[in-house]
């Protein structure tokens, strides 16, 4: 140590010569800053899994919620048709003044607009199909180019997206619409929507009333829930933007239709088949229980015990469908007979149906066979991997697919597991 030091003022350091040179000494301070950084990950994806796999095994009956009533209220009191048919709806909001509105969705929705075409520009063939879709809904009026005038007008922009749906027989590729992206006060427009009650029985209950009859039959509704307006005012808070090419100018747009995304979707698209049974069935009543009973969201699984009894329900719910601007498509029967009443384009191409309630991949599905009439399960496990967690475990068993118990003895023990999992 030297003599040489040099102190500062009090609280500080000192500086002391040593011969190997200067060092420091003094009061260290015992609390440290620390900078945390949390990050969250939600499988929104494995969340509903979970949920529906729990929600099949329950039948049970309940009240109405005061939203949901006040849901059914503003539909019955705003609902309107046009002179062709069609019903014009007002999206059901929990409040009249929308904070969705007041906060910035526009930006966000271009940065995701690059982000899509950066993705198509990697497939060319995702590419043609999700122009062609997009140009469809502006060929169909499903959407159309916002006004200059109107440009101003309070509105909310949606993120847009491509999904691919391998099981589908049509509409492989579609848009989904993300009306749960929150602007920049941290609202989107599912904050303000109400979902609505549950109109349709469960999957339990359909499959097993329409197995009981002996001529069955099955088809579902084209595009469900495009052939729906919405009323010009709440187009503006389903704004999306889109240009074909990245050297076109980016252009806004406004979704006409009920759209896929939206939290009250389903509701507005089952409430208004419901409408058209009711509206349009006063000359066939039976046919108009069939559709409040025996759909399914979009797909009717129905049927009589004799051919001609069947033949004719079936053309009677067409017909009201077609009132109301819904189409029937990809009929589908045990019955050789039956099928003969409908065009090849009305029919469906598939042997084999699969049931199921969501559009996740299933490892174990259940099927129709067609031609033989009878149910199967088809076992498409994933490969095994390395590491395996309770999230590969819950999201293997969430895939097994059996609504009606036929297998529970092989699937109880692996539900047992994931209590037993929770609980370690």
């Amino acid at each position: 140590m030297k003599s040489e030091i040099i102190k500062g003022p009090p609280g500080t350091p000192c500086a002391q010569n040593t011969s190997l040179g200067w060092i420091l000494f003094g009061t260290v301070h015992d609390k440290i800053q620390e900078d945390e950084i949390i990050s969250m990950h939600l499988n929104l994806d494995l969340d509903d899994m979970l949920k529906n796999m729990w929600e099949q095994e329950r039948n049970e009956t309940r009240l109405p919620t005061p939203e949901e009533r006040k849901c059914e209220e503003i539909y019955n009191t705003t609902t309107t048709r046009k002179e062709e048919g069609r019903y014009i709806v007002k999206l059901p909001t929990k409040t009249e003044k929308l904070k969705c509105v007041e906060g910035n969705t526009r930006d966000i929705a271009l940065k995701r607009l690059y982000q899509l075409e950066k993705r198509l520009e990697k497939d060319e063939k995702l590419k043609k199909e999700y122009i062609e879709i997009m140009e469809e809904y502006k060929t169909l009026n499903h959407m159309e180019e916002v006004p200059k005038e109107e440009m101003k007008v309070p509105a909310v922009y949606l993120p847009h997206h491509a999904v691919i749906k391998y099981e589908k027989e049509t509409s492989k590729v579609r848009p989904v619409f993300n009306a749960s992206q929150k602007g920049s006060n941290k609202v989107s427009l599912n904050d303000e929507l109400l979902v609505g009650p549950q109109l349709q029985d469960d999957m339990r209950s359909l499959i097993l009333r329409w197995r009981m009859k002996r001529v069955c039959f099955v088809a579902d509704i084209q595009k469900m829930y495009r052939q729906i307006l919405v009323t010009k005012e709440d187009s503006n808070l389903q704004r999306i933007l889109w240009r074909n090419n990245q050297d076109e100018p980016v252009k806004d747009y406004r979704l006409g239709r009920v759209t896929f995304g939206a939290a009250s979707a389903s509701y507005l698209a089952v409430r208004t088949l419901h409408q058209v049974a009711t509206d349009e069935g006063y000359e066939h009543t039976d046919a108009a229980q069939v559709i409040k009973q025996d759909f399914y969201m979009d797909d009717l699984m129905s049927g009589k015990d004799n051919l001609q009894e069947a033949i004719k329900i079936a053309k009677d719910i067409d017909s009201i469908l077609r009132r109301g601007g819904f189409i029937i498509q990809k009929w589908c029967s045990n019955n050789a007979e039956f099928l003969k009443q409908f065009k090849l384009s009305q029919r469906s191409t598939k042997v084999n149906l699969e049931i199921h309630i969501d559009g996740s991949i299933r490892a174990l599905g259940l099927n129709w066979n067609i031609g033989t009439d009878k149910f199967q399960y088809n076992l498409n496990l994933p490969a095994l991997t390395d590491r395996i967690t309770k999230r590969t475990i819950l999201s293997d068993i969430q895939r097994l697919f059996d609504p009606l118990g036929w297998l529970a003895a092989s699937i109880l023990p692996a539900k047992l597991l994931i209590q037993k999992l929770w609980l370690q």
